[in-house]
């Protein structure tokens, strides 16, 4: 047993020793001592193995195997504690340095006509906080089921709610963005919208859901809809997320079978993107056209609804992943742990 953990131990200081060699803000005395506890642990793990065979015969010896069993337990808890305070370090450095520019295939002149939008003066007599509606494709009915307690503001203490956004936003110009809103009931919306009411002229709210009729309650002005992507910039999309950068031109069978797959995505991005990352680490052509030829796409023309073209990355799971997939409907929207 002492043996095993001693191995076990050596095998994550190794690891953290290439993880502290990554990370250059560690200080040089946490690489010196994680190089000196990598030796000391190969000359341990030297006379283990012959000390577990002498034991037998030896109560001493028994005995500090015992207690390095326990020394080694204690390390290896301190190392799990370090590795995971370094991975998370790791992480955040992904999140917030060098992070890539997102990219919009299609969508230039949409963007254009946003920003111009944003960019316009308000009228000096304007009382309402201009609200921009941008309306995407692909209204997914089953999706919009589940939607119904978005927006809900009973459960909310609005009086204390108001009190701090007036303090936060008072004579401050702000830009607003609701993401995938759903809530189609006016009066909601105009107590909602009371409480952005303290910002400086200029203050704007953009508005992106997949309901008309949010945009018709939310917006002032004319909504921004954002048509179906082009078929040539969907394929564009689709190789993207399907292939490594240039890959696609080593592929060209699965290049052609992913150009049926995305005629029939109907220039929806969701779907588009979706299948082109859950075909990326397939190289068969039979799981292509098995995308390609599914009779799930029959549902989408017949129903009008996305999500029935979505399932089809789920059956692609594996029993386990189905599993942690369902788990995770059990969850409420946006909940926080």
């Amino acid at each position: 047993m002492a043996e095993y953990l001693a191995f076990n131990i050596a095998e994550k200081v190794s690891k953290l020793i290439k993880i502290a060699y990554q990370e250059i803000s560690l200080a040089w005395d946490v690489h010196r001592d994680l190089e000196k506890l990598h030796k000391t642990l190969t000359t341990i793990k030297a006379v283990l193995l012959d000390a577990e065979l002498k034991q037998v015969h030896d109560n001493q010896l028994r005995v500090w195997l015992q207690e390095l069993k326990d020394a080694c337990y204690d390390a290896e808890d301190v190392l799990d504690e370090f590795e995971i305070l370094a991975l998370k370090k790791q992480l955040l450095k992904q999140r917030t340095i060098g992070k890539k520019k997102s990219e919009a295939i299609g969508r230039d002149e949409e963007k254009r006509r946003i920003v111009k939008m944003l960019s316009q003066d308000d009228p000096a007599d304007e009382e309402e906080i201009p609200v921009l509606p941008i309306v995407g494709v692909g209204v997914v009915k089953a999706i919009k089921a589940g939607k119904g307690s978005d927006g809900d503001l009973g459960s909310m203490n609005l009086e204390k709610l108001q009190k701090a956004l007036l303090v936060c936003l008072n004579a401050k110009k702000y830009l607003l963005v609701l993401d995938d809103v759903w809530n189609e009931d006016r009066r909601k919306w105009v107590e909602l919208k009371q409480l952005f009411a303290g910002g400086a002229v200029g203050s704007k709210i953009v508005v992106t859901t997949r309901s008309s009729q949010v945009a018709k309650i939310t917006g002032i002005s004319t909504p921004l809809h954002l048509e179906a992507l082009p078929y040539e910039k969907s394929l564009s999309l689709f190789l993207k997320f399907a292939f490594k950068k240039g890959e696609e031109k080593q592929r060209p069978n699965l290049v052609d079978i992913g150009e049926g797959i995305v005629k029939k995505c109907e220039g929806v991005p969701l779907v588009v993107k979706t299948l082109g990352s859950m075909l990326f680490s397939k190289t068969s052509e039979q799981e292509w056209k098995l995308v390609r030829d599914s009779e799930t796409w029959e549902l989408m023309e017949k129903d009008n609804e996305t999500v029935s073209v979505l399932k089809l990355s789920y059956d692609q799971l594996s029993p386990p992943l189905k599993q942690c997939f369902a788990y995770c409907s059990l969850f409420p929207k946006d909940v926080v742990f």
